[in-house]
Formats: structure tokens, C-alpha cells, sequence
């Protein structure tokens, strides 16, 4: 039904990757590629453009490309910065439409009305869900995201429909993991909301 792609670490894992969408992808099965290599303007320390590179040949199996701001700005060949105009946002989503992603949604993205937004680009148009920034960056947060998307997609909901469900969801989790008051690495606290997705 779906194939998706995250954190794979090496050209050589993003080769064996393709290969395997190229080898099992049927006519109808879903491919979601979440290019995880950077954030706040930057690769991650373990990544470099050579990969960022090697990352632009998954694009075009994507049916939906799940970058957050930097990684679109990367994968793009786009100047990053906190403040993007709607015209800048544009045209970084149609550069990531022409190298092949056939959609995209993009998180973290200032937009000068509220402190973050999450940016849908579907048939040419751009739909921003306007969000609440908390005052954390949990790990995880991203994978949980992609989980409820995917699976709210498979379910017959709208990409917009199911990306209003992933950020519900993972905002709510996000608050009750700031109650515990523990270290951001050790992830996000799901399960007192696990209800939300049955």
C-alpha cells in the first residue's frame, strides 16, 4: 500500500533504496520520501551536500516529499532564512516539483503570521496550516508526524485532511511530554494520546 523512506545515512543506502521502489512499487502503492538530513539552516553533523546530492535521486519516485524548511531550501539549491516570502516559498516548492516530487507538504516554516507553519503544495496551489510554536523540539516528533499522515492518507483522507490530523496529534503529544519535564532526546510521549488515532 505505501512505501516510505527517512533517515537512510549513505549514498550507497540511498542507491539500495531506489532500487527497492523501483523493484516494488505497484501501480497504486503510495511512495513518501522524508529526506532527513538537516535543520536550522544546516546539514546534520553526519551529512554534507554530496549527500544532499545523492538525495535529489529519490525525488522523483516521491508521490510526497516530506522536507522540513531547511531540506526543501537544500534539495532546491534555495538560500535558507527564517523569514521566507510566499513568493520565495513558491518557488522552492515548483524547483522540488520539477526535480519530480509530485506533492509536498513542508513543516517548520515561518510565515510571518504565527511562529510556525506547515505548508501543503498540491496541483500547483499552496495551503498553509497556520500552528502554535511550543517551547521545545522534541526527537521523534517528525516520525510521528509522517505515521498518522501516512496512514490517514491510506484511510481515504485528503492530504489536507491528513495533515490537519498528524500536526493535531503530535501538538498534543508534544504537550503532554512537556509535563514531564524530561531530556527533549529521549523523544516523544505517545501513549496517553494513542487514543486519538482509534
Amino acid at each position: 500500500d505505501g512505501i516510505e523512506t527517512g533517515f537512510l545515512g549513505s549514498a550507497r543506502q540511498i542507491e539500495i533504496v531506489s532500487r527497492f521502489i523501483r523493484d516494488f512499487k505497484g501501480e497504486k502503492t503510495l511512495v513518501v520520501v522524508d529526506p532527513i538530513m538537516g535543520d536550522h539552516g544546516k546539514y546534520y553533523s553526519n551529512f554534507d551536500t554530496s549527500y544532499g546530492e545523492a538525495l535529489k535521486k529519490l525525488i522523483p519516485c516521491a508521490d510526497l516529499l516530506l522536507p522540513n524548511l531547511t531540506e526543501s531550501c537544500l534539495l532546491a539549491g534555495y538560500p535558507y532564512a527564517k523569514e521566507l516570502s510566499r513568493k520565495d516559498l513558491k518557488k522552492i516548492c515548483e524547483t522540488l516539483h520539477n526535480l519530480g516530487a509530485k506533492q509536498l507538504i513542508i513543516t517548520s516554516v515561518p510565515d510571518g503570521r504565527s511562529e510556525k507553519s506547515i505548508l501543503l503544495f498540491e496541483q500547483g496551489m499552496i495551503t498553509m496550516l497556520e500552528t502554535t510554536q511550543l517551547s521545545a523540539e522534541f526527537h521523534g516528533t517528525g516520525d510521528a508526524f509522517d505515521g498518522v499522515l501516512i496512514a490517514s492518507i491510506l484511510k481515504g483522507y485528503s492530504l489536507k485532511e491528513s495533515m490537519i490530523e498528524a500536526h493535531r496529534f503530535v501538538y498534543a503529544c508534544m504537550e503532554e511530554s512537556l509535563k514531564m519535564e524530561y531530556e527533549e532526546r529521549e523523544g516523544l510521549m505517545i501513549e496517553k494520546n494513542l487514543y486519538m488515532l482509534v
